[in-house]
């Protein structure tokens, strides 16, 4: 903990009496946020006014810690996929952006979501880059993800928020400050910087020995493969997530249909027994048939009340 002397940048006339250049203060912050986010991992989920501190010697000193997320590997790259998205104008990287996340399960109609992708992507592509706006981009971009219920990880929606607050911060600034135009030159160091680190001795050495691990068990593995088609001893296993269902449904629908052949058959039964007049009678009708239609009844009764509490008749 320490004192830090300066005017915040929440004091509009302070900066201006301290001579302070708002427009440098504006880019020194926006590199300091895309630095905490790309290059170590971290972000400030409250990166508001008075949480900045211009010191005499023109330093921009952040106070207040107390909302810091962590950004792991594949939150980073989604993020730095979906700026380029909008930069480059490329709407095939969003939806990949959403696929690499595994934000679109089977049900997802990716048609249509790569459609109004698109849509979005054409409707700023006309728009200079310097009037394009974070806070309305990331509207429209929430409009439609929310449209097809694909839920953002939290520490994405958060880092997007924080941009959205950083924008109006810059503007606050510098009424000119350009957002996309100020960290596109960051996102290209960044790309960069992940293409030396793919390309670096270790991963390459990484790649080499996962190579050869691959290439001393697949000839064996291909081999057993075919040996056991050859022979008729390869087993294939289908698990249809589905199946069950319709097996079940099935499973009830022939079961209805055995229990109203056996309802439709004691009444047929009935009458021939009522019409032949057979073994003792009733007030005139065959016992053997009154009882015959009673079982029917009981039957079909119970028969009708299952089938309406199914939903299904």
């Amino acid at each position: 903990m320490e004192h830090v002397e300066g005017v915040l940048l929440s004091d509009p006339e302070g900066l201006a009496a301290a001579g302070v250049d708002t427009r440098r203060i504006a880019g020194v912050g926006l590199r300091y946020v895309l630095a905490q986010m790309f290059v170590h991992g971290v972000y400030n989920a409250d990166p508001h006014p008075a949480n900045f501190i211009v010191r005499p010697d023109g330093v921009l000193a952040p106070v207040d810690f107390g909302m810091v997320g962590v950004l792991n590997e594949e939150v980073r790259q989604a993020l730095v996929g979906l700026l380029r998205a909008f930069v480059e104008r490329d709407p095939a990287r969003l939806l990949r952006v959403f696929s690499g996340l595994e934000l679109l399960d089977e049900e997802s109609n990716q048609a249509e979501l790569a459609d109004d992708l698109g849509r979005l992507i054409n409707y700023y592509s006309h728009m200079p880059v310097a009037q394009m706006e974070m806070s309305r981009v990331l509207a429209d971009l929430y409009s439609v993800v929310r449209r097809y219920h694909i839920d953002l990880p939290v520490d994405l929606a958060l880092t997007l928020k924080v941009l959205v607050t950083l924008e109006s911060l810059g503007k606050r600034l510098d009424p000119k400050f350009d957002f996309l135009q100020e960290a596109s030159p960051f996102l290209q160091k960044v790309r960069a910087r992940r293409l030396r680190e793919l390309a670096s001795r270790e991963r390459l050495y990484d790649l080499v020995e996962e190579t050869g691990r691959l290439a001393r068990v697949l000839p064996f593995e291909t081999y057993d493969l075919l040996k056991k088609a050859r022979t008729g001893r390869l087993k294939l296993r289908l698990d249809l997530e589905e199946l069950g269902d319709v097996v079940r449904e099935i499973d009830r629908s022939v079961n209805r249909l055995a229990f109203a052949v056996v309802i439709a058959g004691i009444l047929i039964g009935s009458s021939f027994v009522t019409r032949e007049g057979a073994g003792p009678s009733f007030l005139g009708l065959p016992i053997l048939g009154l009882a015959g239609f009673s079982v029917a009844v009981v039957l079909g009764i119970w028969f009708l009340v299952g089938t309406l509490r199914s939903g299904r008749l």
